[in-house]
């Protein structure tokens, strides 16, 4: 006789987690795009009501130091991020106690992991090294996601991000099943800006 085999898809990331927190309510949408395996990471509080469970789930990454904790999709995703992303700090910059090392990560490495637009996450490092002649930013707000990107790039920043995500996100990320997404800057003659991402590629095209 022939195996019967099944056609049943294996559980979703937060399919296992809700199996195995008993939690059914609604969740961040910042952790579902990792729990349902659409970014690498997550970044929440260590005392996120949470956290304890998570550790429990999914690969994970805690920073005392900054009172944080780091959880993956999977082991590739931490893998790649501790081979990229972490780096020994002095313990002395942190603490005037205790001179040993600790473990931190780096900045751009992190934003890539947490599924921001990569030029982006490298800008980001590059202003908080250049003090003077920073460039204007805006944040951009997408179903959940949301970061800082320099004004000179949004537009491809809106590119990238549906091109990257639009065909993959859940339902549980969309605004009453549309995408929800908008940037806010200041602009010099008309103070804060709040557009959505089809107003300002229509907005610059008329510039």
């Amino acid at each position: 006789m022939f195996a019967r085999t099944s056609n049943a898809q294996p559980p979703t990331p937060l399919q296992r987690f809700k199996d195995m927190s008993g939690r059914k309510q609604a969740l961040s949408k910042e952790m579902i795009w990792t729990l349902e395996g659409i970014r690498d990471a997550c970044l929440i509080g260590a005392f996120h009501p949470l956290a304890p469970v998570i550790a429990q789930c999914f690969p994970s990454i805690s920073f005392p130091h900054r009172s944080a904790l780091v959880f993956f999709k999977d082991g590739e995703a931490l893998d790649r991020f501790y081979r990229d992303g972490v780096y020994l700090k002095p313990k002395h910059v942190t603490s005037k106690i205790d001179a040993s090392n600790v473990l931190d990560y780096r900045h751009d490495a992190l934003g890539k992991s947490l599924g921001f637009y990569p030029p982006a996450c490298d800008s980001f490092v590059n202003n908080r090294e250049v003090h003077t002649d920073r460039e204007r930013s805006a944040g951009v707000f997408y179903n959940g996601l949301q970061f800082t990107c320099p004004l000179s790039i949004v537009a491809d920043c809106i590119l990238w991000l549906r091109s990257t995500y639009g065909e993959r996100l859940p339902v549980e990320l969309l605004d009453r099943g549309n995408e929800n997404s908008y940037i806010k800057y200041v602009d010099a003659q008309e103070g804060t800006q709040r557009l959505t991402f089809d107003q300002y590629l229509e907005l610059i095209k008329e510039k």
